[in-house]
């Protein structure tokens, strides 16, 4: 049994390397701390069970599961309770589906530096990004430490690449990826940029974005602290012209579809 936390050491990094020397070992990992399962999902092979210390009346029968548990082989479904999920999506869209057109809305940046420190979901360690303005067309650009800058841009997610149609990701973290350096988990930072309209901004960032309370509130408050600047021209925007979505609807599996709407709707 192990603690996500514990004095001096990363609970994390001590599953990984218990995982090294003992393969086999089956392992509780306990935290309260929200959003730690996918974490510990994300270590695989690594056979373990989460558990939150809120319940500790249970754990007698997660001993039990665990004794019996066994690495996943390669290749292998996983279990639901990990929390990983493995999706399959066809990425090669025929052409007419989805069109770039220009957009009445000006581009958008920020007026000023902002700074947010947290801890990196996956990584467990503490990390931070700062903001700053960026010119018209210069986009959204994630800069690592070591001077790597990586398009804030959907061909650059590193289990998308458009030369293969077919492809597995984890559907707990979004990566950017430039061939050389990578940047994880910015999926809410960027659905907040996207919400309040930024199209040009410089994200300089050590490999996580941090995940603070799992929410994206602390990201739109960095926006409004920062505050936003309309700048001299206009926006290019995706509009879908015909039903796309990866997943399987009939079968009422789990799927996400878009279809054109004049305006945005979700159910």
């Amino acid at each position: 049994m192990l603690d996500i936390w514990l004095p001096g050491a990363d609970g994390l990094q001590l599953l990984k390397r218990l995982h090294r020397r003992f393969p086999a070992l089956p392992i509780i990992m306990m935290s309260g701390h929200a959003g730690i399962e996918a974490a510990v999902a994300a270590i695989k092979p690594v056979p373990t069970i989460f558990w939150k210390t809120a319940a500790y009346r249970g754990i007698p029968r997660q001993g039990e599961v665990c004794l019996k548990h066994r690495p996943f082989m390669s290749g292998a479904t996983l279990p639901s309770d990990t929390r990983l999920e493995i999706v399959s999506a066809d990425l090669l869209m025929p052409p007419g589906m989805v069109e770039a057109v220009d957009s009445p809305e000006p581009q958008r940046t920020l007026r000023g530096n902002v700074v947010l420190n947290g801890i990196g979901l996956l990584s467990g360690r503490n990390t931070g990004i700062i903001l700053s303005p960026l010119g018209i067309n210069e986009g959204i650009v994630f800069q690592t430490l070591d001077g790597q800058t990586i398009r804030g841009h959907i061909t650059s997610l590193e289990n998308f690449p458009q030369t293969v149609s077919l492809k597995t990701f984890s559907a707990n973290s979004t990566t950017l990826d430039n061939g050389r350096q990578q940047v994880r988990t910015v999926e809410h930072l960027m659905a907040v940029l996207s919400m309040y309209g930024i199209t040009n901004v410089l994200i300089k960032v050590d490999d996580e974005v941090p995940n603070i309370d799992g929410s994206a509130k602390d990201f739109c408050d960095l926006i409004l602290q920062a505050g936003i600047e309309e700048q001299r021209a206009f926006t290019r925007v995706a509009v879908i012209r015909q039903k796309l979505g990866v997943g399987n609807e009939e079968r009422h599996e789990k799927h996400l579809y878009a279809e054109p709407f004049e305006g945005f709707e979700y159910r």
